[in-house]
C-alpha cells in the first residue's frame, strides 16, 4: 500500500488480533504479469480476518515447502488495509517470480500489524449476485456451472488525484479462495466509478476492497 504520512510512528497491534485461515489456503502456479514481464510463478491465496477493534494495515509473509516440509522458496509479503471484523484475501507470490513444481504447501504468518487510518478512498454499494454459465467438459459436452458476479462503487474522498488498485476476492462454498483479480483506476478528487468482476466457476462469495493506493502530487508520479 503506497501512502504519504507524517507525524508519529503508527502504533503496533498484537499479531494475534489477525486470524489467518491457513488450512483453507490455495497453492497455485499460473501466468502473472503482462508483455515482456509475463512469467509463470507459484503463489498462495490465503484469507485473513481482523478480530480487533481498530482499522489496521496487515502484512502477511511466508514460505513454500515441499512434501518433506523443506523450505523451497520465500514468498513476497503483502500488506492490506483491514477494517474491524473484515476479511481479506492476500496473494503471496514466490519472491523470484518462478514456478515451483515441487512446492506442495505454503506456511503463512502475520509479519506486522499497525493501527493506521485507511486512505480516503471509499468502496461502497458492494453487490453480489449469482450467475449460471456453460462450459465444455473433456468429453466435449456443454455443462452448466454456477458462479457469482460482484460490483461496487469506488469514490476518491481525498484532495487530489489517486491511482487505485481495486481488488475482488472470490471463495467457494468451503471458504477456500479461488481467485483475486484486480483493476487499476485513476480518480480525480471527488470522482467515482463503478467496478465489476466476474467470478470463476464454483465461486459462492465475493467482496471488493482496496489494494495499493498511490496519491499524485505528494512526491509520487501517477502515470
Amino acid at each position: 500500500v503506497v501512502s504519504a504520512s507524517c507525524g508519529k510512528e503508527p502504533a503496533r497491534v498484537p499479531a494475534d488480533t489477525i486470524e489467518v485461515f491457513s488450512e483453507r489456503a490455495t497453492l497455485r502456479t499460473d501466468w502473472m504479469g503482462e508483455g515482456a514481464d509475463r512469467s509463470e510463478g507459484t503463489f498462495v491465496l490465503v484469507e485473513a480476518e481482523n478480530r480487533g477493534e481498530h482499522a489496521v494495515l496487515v502484512t502477511l509473509a511466508g514460505t513454500l515447502a515441499d512434501q518433506t516440509g523443506a523450505t523451497v522458496a520465500s514468498l513476497s509479503p503483502e500488506a492490506l488495509h483491514m477494517p474491524p471484523t473484515s476479511r481479506r484475501v492476500f496473494v503471496l507470490v514466490d519472491q523470484a517470480y518462478v514456478a515451483r513444481p515441487n512446492a506442495t504447501a505454503g506456511s503463512i504468518r502475520v509479519a506486522e500489524v499497525r493501527q493506521v487510518a485507511p486512505p480516503p478512498i471509499e468502496v461502497t454499494e458492494v453487490t453480489v449476485h449469482r450467475d449460471t454459465g456453460t462450459r465444455t467438459n473433456p468429453a466435449g459436452e456443454l455443462t452448466q456451472f454456477e458462479r457469482v458476479i460482484v460490483g461496487a462503487r469506488v469514490t476518491n474522498r481525498g484532495s487530489g488525484r489517486a491511482r487505485i488498485m481495486v481488488v475482488a476476492s472470490f471463495v467457494d462454498r468451503n471458504g477456500q479462495p479461488l481467485t483475486r483479480p484486480f483493476t487499476m483506476v485513476d480518480l480525480a478528487a471527488g470522482a467515482q466509478t463503478p467496478v465489476r468482476f466476474v467470478g470463476p466457476p464454483g465461486s459462492t462469495k465475493a467482496d471488493v476492497y482496496l489494494g495499493d493506493v498511490q496519491f499524485c502530487g505528494l512526491g509520487l508520479p501517477c502515470e
